[in-house]
Order: structure tokens, then sequence, then C-alpha cells
């Protein structure tokens, strides 16, 4: 996973960044749900954690998928979803 720094600081109404922890937890829950899963989850925690707060700086995820060589699905996911 690729991320601009907006994402681990955004802030919440208390001033507090979202932080690497919330990043790392929220992959973790989402992980087996592929590529699109977590994007899917980390920019919903994010939302819930920022709530109506501004945006200060730029949010930027990529997520990607390795193929194995047993694996017969696509080799990569898009999910292409805006924060804000």
């Amino acid at each position: 996973m690729l991320y601009t720094d907006g994402v681990t600081e955004a802030l919440d109404s208390e001033g507090e960044e979202f932080g690497m922890a919330n990043v790392i937890k929220a992959i973790q829950a989402s992980a087996s749900d592929g590529a699109a899963g977590i994007i899917t989850r980390l920019t919903d925690d994010l939302r819930a954690f920022v709530g109506n707060q501004p945006q200060y700086d730029d949010i930027t995820l990529i997520v990607i998928r390795k193929k194995m060589s047993n694996d017969t699905t696509d080799a990569a996911e898009n999910s292409g979803r805006q924060i804000r």
C-alpha cells in the first residue's frame, strides 16, 4: 500500500492525528477483502475519524494485490474513491 501523509496526519475535532496505528488496524481488518476492500475500510475509518473537520492535505491511497502463480483472478483490483 502506498499513501500520502494526508492519511496519517488527518485530524479529528480534538486535533489528534489518524496515525499509523489506525492505518495498520484498517489493513489488518480488511486484508482478506482484497485491494478494494482495504481502500473501502480505510476511507470509511478515516471519514468516521475526521468527521466534519476540514481537510488540509491531500489524501491518496494506492493498494496493489500481487497475483500469485496459482491465482486465476485479475492481477490487480482498481477502486477509485474520493474521500471528500
